[in-house]
């Protein structure tokens, strides 16, 4: 009797220990929101269900196949307890799809007609060599003239019959071949579509009872990110400049976005869960930042961005030291198809003021500067800006945001009325050799006039070489009273012009170096590309 109690006691102990194992449950799931990074993307998806007491394991499916592993995060509500989490393939989301298998129902259908049509031409085809064969053979036997004419009319009446109806079939088997391509394209970019979203995640839980649970779902995807693109219109009878801060989104991931809260932010901290060390912060000539390469172009494709990206296929942008991020207020639909869509992200209004610049050694052009303060309290980073001046659309260009000025220099088009040309004074400029030192001198003249009947102030740039070499001597003859950056030797010249006033400038100075060095002396020359016609 004592042993029979110590098997129950035993038995019972052993029963505690015991976990019920429950069959996997397929959990419906929605999008509820996403953050965009400039590299990857995060979505925020929640799925309502019923577990049982133990362990259950709950089956995502139709998940984006651009998941990144390391970027999950699961969590579950009423005491239930997540045990693991599985990423997976789904091998058969061809066949589980209702709308693939509707399709190729329908290629299988048309199929069907194709051959019983090819089946009924065979025939057909058979009866006219029969016919055929017999007019050939009734033209050997003897006949009156009127059974011969008789004859030839029922076998042409017959034979045009027959070739009549092989030709509508023909043409029949034609339309269901035209019908059956069009399906078969249809399947191809549904089976594409299909596989951007063809990972499974499976989670097993444990509850100690059976209850209602929701499972929040926290996951990085690839093919999905943001570029900034900005739009500044400004007005020369104003002293404020707009700001349009833009996005263009690119989502490839599979999954649409309806009407879902949207989040762009610039730095991703969510991958990496490990403890974050701080190296060194060394100053090489550079202002520390972040380099993001971002894939361009097409987003297509299966998950291959776990890597590094190729160059040639990247866009470089350099991000400052902040974890800027920003909730759009409208909720928009952002469609997985790869392409651009803009969306608004904030509008700004800033001080500015004008002056116009040119740089003839670069470009002899006259340009209107708007010059934008307090600029890098808005969070910008590099990006392509629409340009506005007075109402008018005056190009697109790109701004790198990594300067150290105060102000935001932004050319808003040329100023016409004004002439720049530099041209270098022949006679002027010569080279000499004197025993084993070369000294060259150079000569320049920049005119600049104004067309215009009223008068108006210029800012003109140039440059003066810059030694880094004992052996090699700069000496300025005349700048024509610039002001000189001894550092950069770069020269400003600030002018007043009258109405039609011409005004001239003189830039001249001297490079002495040893004759070895000849072939090593670089003056920063242009050089342009010109088409071959012969």
């Amino acid at each position: 009797m004592r042993r029979i109690i110590l098997f129950s006691l035993i038995f019972v102990g052993m029963n505690s220990f015991l976990v019920v194992e429950n069959d996997s449950i397929k959990v419906n799931h929605q999008l509820n929101g996403v953050t965009v990074f400039l590299d990857n993307a995060e979505f925020f998806e929640t799925g309502q269900t019923s577990v049982g007491a133990g362990l259950s394991e709950l089956v995502f499916k139709n998940i984006s196949s651009g998941i990144l592993k390391d970027g999950i995060r699961v969590a579950a509500t009423n005491g239930v307890q997540i045990y693991s989490v599985q990423i997976e393939n789904d091998a058969n989301f061809k066949e589980n799809s209702s709308e693939y298998k509707e399709l190729l129902d329908q290629i299988n259908r048309l199929d069907e007609q194709k051959d019983k049509l090819h089946q009924k031409i065979d025939l057909y085809e058979k009866q006219m060599d029969y016919l055929e064969a017999n007019y050939k053979l009734n033209m050997n036997v003897t006949a009156t003239q009127a059974q011969i004419d008789e004859g030839q009319k029922y076998f042409h009446r017959k034979m045009e019959e027959i070739s009549n109806q092989i030709w509508t079939w023909e043409q029949e088997v034609k339309q269901l071949g035209d019908s059956i391509s069009v399906l078969e394209k249809e399947q191809t970019l549904l089976s594409s579509r299909l596989e951007k979203k063809n990972a499974i995640i499976k989670i097993k839980v444990k509850s100690d009872k059976a209850t209602a649970t929701e499972i929040q779902l926290h996951y990085l995807v690839t093919r999905a990110v943001w570029l900034p693109l900005y739009a500044i219109r400004a007005h020369d009878d104003s002293n404020k400049v707009v700001i349009e801060y833009q996005a263009q989104l690119y989502n490839d991931t599979g999954i649409d976005w309806h009407n879902i809260p949207i989040t762009l932010a610039m730095i991703n901290a969510s991958q990496d869960i490990g403890i974050p060390e701080m190296a060194a912060w060394t100053i090489d000539g550079d202002k520390n930042k972040f380099n993001y390469k971002i894939a361009k172009g097409d987003y297509s494709g299966k998950n291959d961005y776990e890597g590094d990206l190729d160059d040639s296929k990247t866009y470089d942008l350099v991000v400052d030291d902040l974890n800027t991020r920003f909730e759009i207020q409208n909720k928009h639909i952002i469609p997985s198809d790869a392409v651009p869509h803009t969306i608004d992200i904030d509008v700004f209004e800033k001080e500015v003021f004008y002056y116009t610049l040119s740089i003839p050694k670069v470009k002899s052009d006259a340009y209107k500067i708007a010059s934008i303060s307090d600029w890098e309290s808005l969070g910008l980073i590099d990006g392509f800006v629409n340009l506005y001046y007075n109402d008018t659309f005056q190009g697109k260009t790109f701004l790198k945001m990594q300067q150290i000025e105060d102000f935001l220099d932004v050319s808003v088009g040329k100023d016409q009325s004004l002439i720049i040309n530099r041209k270098k004074m022949p006679g002027k400029s010569r080279k000499s050799l004197i025993g084993n030192t070369i000294t060259e001198q150079f000569k320049f003249e920049i005119s600049v006039k104004n067309n215009k009947n009223l008068a108006q102030a210029i800012e003109i740039k140039d440059q003066i070489p810059i030694s880094i070499s004992k052996e090699i001597e700069i000496n300025i003859t005349d700048i024509s009273n610039a002001k000189l950056d001894p550092v950069t030797g770069e020269l400003i010249w600030k002018l007043n012009l009258g109405p039609n006033e011409v005004k001239k400038l003189q830039l001249s100075f001297s490079v002495k170096y040893p004759s070895s060095k000849r072939y090593e002396i670089n003056y920063n020359q242009n050089s342009i590309k010109s088409p071959r016609y012969f």
